[in-house]
């Protein structure tokens, strides 16, 4: 997470909608913070020119493998495998995303 998103952009506008998407690092490792930005035209005015701003703030932390795992053997999970791409391949140094399979 931490080589993904830490200055991260996204942005995308149409005539109705401005969709603005940055990440930041925060301070707490494996922390980033998203702040996203739309702007959504006001169709009930006369003017077309109006836009309603929405602002949503996520913050996402991430910890070591190890601890998802022990904690998933801590409430009852019998097997434990971590996969990436998907579930469709192993895990990786560089894999950006990681998938839990558990049974109980």
């Amino acid at each position: 997470m931490q080589e993904v998103f830490p200055g991260y952009q996204y942005h995308y506008t149409s005539e109705n909608l401005a969709f603005l998407w940055q990440s930041y690092e925060l301070e707490e490792p494996g922390s980033v913070e998203h702040v996203i930005d739309m702007f959504v035209r006001d169709e009930s005015q006369t003017s077309k020119a109006l836009f309603e701003h929405f602002q949503e703030v996520h913050v996402e932390q991430t910890f070591p493998m190890e601890w998802y795992q022990e904690a998933l053997e801590m409430v009852g999970f019998k097997k434990v495998w971590v996969k990436a791409e998907f579930g469709e391949s192993e895990v990786e140094e560089t894999s950006p995303r990681w998938f839990f399979i558990a049974l109980k």
